[in-house]
């Protein structure tokens, strides 16, 4: 039985495969559609099989479920950032919408057992106060990235209702690491190697948002993945992961100008947002259920500290 990654090159993805080589015995077909992030997943071979190619197209998908015998599908494939969104609503439509719309339809014909599909704190939109999943709270998006996500989820679980697969919907907050396609960190590095004695910061910095790093996050995942056979969690479908808590994006900057020894002309942004459909602050209220206690997942600002001191040098 194998475990099918849509997305799996990408920055959270390739992180997934490379605890999972070092700590399971479970096979893994990767589907991604940029052939450099492929390239990126040769460090192992062992029990990998890489496809090159568009998660949304369904006959790829057939040919995929038809020679493999997939039993878990994991859900990554999406665009990943949410300000090319805002001037462009084609990638949230293929890459995120579109893509979980053809994994739907084509689960018609191929079952599996569970589905773990990565979602965002985006869906929410701007909100007042700390997330609940127990508190009724409508969700209404401002960003096209985020309506294509809860498009997303709701088609999966409509899905997992029809077919009878569990379906387990994790939602990211912000997260870092070190190697970035794209975000806060990501931004002030190009800027400051670009031009060091200035830096532009999107926004009035008083931004506030909680932010996890990759390993913690992915930790999370491959031991919500470990514990299928729970019966207490069955019932259990949707997660948000967080810290616990938020940071500025101010104290970022402090942090970056800290590990970089620069002294730049700080140039803010006059607007609470940084751009259109960013949700200027936002904060999950649950913490994690008692069945990841072991699981130590940094606060905020060492996720962001050890994040850039990491990929600083790079």
């Amino acid at each position: 039985m194998k475990t099918l990654i849509t997305g799996g090159g990408g920055f959270v993805g390739s992180e997934i495969i490379r605890k999972w080589q070092a700590n399971t015995n479970g096979s893994i077909v990767v589907l991604e559609k940029n052939s450099e992030y492929l390239e990126n997943l040769s460090f192992s071979k062992n029990k990998l099989e890489l496809i090159h190619g568009d998660s949304s197209n369904l006959d790829l998908l057939n040919t995929i479920f038809s020679k493999n015998q997939i039993h878990r599908v994991i859900h990554l494939a999406a665009n990943s950032d949410i300000k090319s969104g805002s001037s462009n609503t084609g990638p949230d439509f293929h890459d995120t919408l579109k893509t979980s719309v053809a994994l739907a339809e084509i689960l018609e014909f191929h079952r599996i057992s569970n589905l773990y599909f990565a979602s965002s704190s985006a869906v929410y939109g701007d909100t007042v106060g700390p997330i609940l999943l127990n508190e009724p709270l409508i969700k209404s998006p401002i960003s096209n990235y985020g309506w294509a996500k809860l498009a997303s989820e709701k088609v999966l679980e409509g899905a997992a209702i029809k077919l009878g697969f569990t379906l387990k919907i994790i939602r990211f907050p912000n997260v870092v690491g070190p190697n970035p396609t794209h975000g806060i960190l990501f931004d002030f590095k190009n800027k400051l190697k670009a031009n060091s004695s200035e830096l532009v910061v999107l926004g009035d910095g008083n931004q506030s948002k909680p932010f996890i790093h990759v390993n913690d996050l992915t930790d999370v995942i491959l031991h919500l993945i470990s514990m299928e056979s729970n019966s207490d969690l069955k019932s259990f479908n949707e997660i948000n992961i967080g810290p616990g808590d938020t940071i500025t994006v101010k104290k970022i900057v402090d942090i970056v100008l800290e590990i970089t020894g620069l002294n730049p002309n700080i140039n803010w942004g006059s607007k609470p947002s940084g751009w259109e459909g960013d949700v200027p602050s936002y904060n999950y209220g649950d913490e994690l259920p008692r069945e990841f206690a072991e699981i130590e997942i940094r606060n905020s600002k060492d996720a962001v500290t050890d994040a850039f001191t990491e990929w600083w040098e790079r």
